[in-house]
């Protein structure tokens, strides 16, 4: 048995999805392409855009531990949150 085998035997790390309310909207909200600002409405997390109409937020510099990530659909305002269970 190898050594990577025994780690990978011994993890128990799930992750869960829960959907969040979405955004608001509201006209105030968005940028100048009509899409929803993230950091408007949400001021304690950072984020990384990975498209015109996804951002995914976080709450930890590269070098932390994620407990959880909250995609954004910028378009629409839809959140999921990706939760990592330890």
């Amino acid at each position: 048995m190898s050594i990577a085998h025994n780690i990978n035997s011994r993890r128990r790390d799930t992750m869960k999805t829960e959907e969040l309310e979405p955004m608001t909207t509201n006209p105030e909200d968005l940028n100048e392409n009509g899409y929803i600002n993230p950091f408007r409405q949400d001021f304690s997390s950072m984020g990384t855009q990975i498209g015109k109409n996804v951002t995914i937020m976080h709450m930890n510099f590269p070098d932390g531990v994620a407990d959880y990530i909250t995609v954004i659909d910028t378009l629409t305002g839809k959140r999921i949150r990706i939760t990592f269970d330890r």
